[in-house]
């Protein structure tokens, strides 16, 4: 649970800066490890780019099924004794056992638009999208850059002591991203996050209870978006609002409200 609470709060930081906190390794100060939200742009050698600029090089050969575009997250660890944490590019190892985890939402999930008539297709709610989600510690969306948001999203599901049974479990989510260009207007994108759940067909009496929550990351893809907005309105948005259908206490709509996240856009500005 530290892990993950690490994992939540150092994402705001990771991607506007580049080494702020470090995990304690003792009495070496000079071991960094943290977490990395990065863009795969090379895969020989393993290399990964941060919403800095900054580039990790990762000293490890075994990584042969990478992507090149995809994002990935992951810990590792560098030595400040031997290169400056202000380097452009910098050597890193993969830290306890971490590997590259894809990120990238899935090309369903890109945001799609909808026709002013069309009803969000969520058909379960999300624990939290913007706010402090117990376990965890704070939970916020944040852009990468103009082209990319990353959204750690906390949501309900069944706990599987399987394996295997996990895995199905958690396949059954997909966060799908939507918007409407008659909401685009006043120089504000807005974007819906559906969570969506496909359990089949259910006998009655049957229904799936989703007790526990867990989280993950998905990094969404707007450059086409904010193209509508440009033909739409005659300008890029000043402000991009993601919104979600929320619920604390259980995995139902019925009582969820309307979670919102407003991020400055672009962030070249900032």
């Amino acid at each position: 649970m530290k892990q993950m609470k690490f994992f939540l709060a150092t994402l705001a930081i990771l991607i506007s800066v580049s080494f702020t906190s470090c995990i304690s390794n003792g009495d070496n100060n000079t071991k960094y490890t943290q977490l990395a939200i990065a863009k795969c742009t090379d895969y020989f050698p393993p290399t990964f780019v941060l919403a800095s600029g900054q580039k990790l090089i990762v000293n490890d050969a075994t990584l042969s099924d990478l992507s090149t575009g995809v994002f990935y997250a992951f810990y590792f660890q560098f030595d400040t004794a031997e290169q400056s944490p202000t380097a452009s590019s910098i050597n890193v190892t993969l830290y306890g056992g971490s590997t590259p985890t894809a990120i990238s939402a899935k090309n369903e999930e890109q945001p799609a638009p909808l026709e002013d008539t069309d009803v969000q297709p969520a058909n379960a709610p999300i624990h939290t999208l913007n706010g402090y989600a117990s376990g965890l510690g704070q939970v916020n969306p944040a852009m990468y850059s103009d082209d990319y948001i990353i959204v750690p999203v906390v949501y309900w599901i069944k706990s599987e002591t399987d394996e295997t049974k996990m895995k199905e479990e958690l396949a059954k989510h997909t966060f799908e991203m939507t918007y409407k260009k008659s909401e685009m207007k006043n120089g504000e994108l807005v974007l819906t996050l559906n969570h969506i759940i496909d359990d089949g067909e259910v006998t009655e009496g049957k229904e799936v209870t989703r007790d526990k929550y867990t989280y993950t990351y998905k990094v969404y893809e707007i450059r086409n978006v904010i193209n509508d907005f440009k033909i739409e309105t005659g300008s890029a948005p000043t402000k991009v609002t993601i919104k979600a259908e929320t619920n604390s206490n259980k995995n139902s709509l019925e009582g969820a409200t309307t979670q919102k996240a407003s991020l400055d856009y672009p962030v070249s500005k900032n």
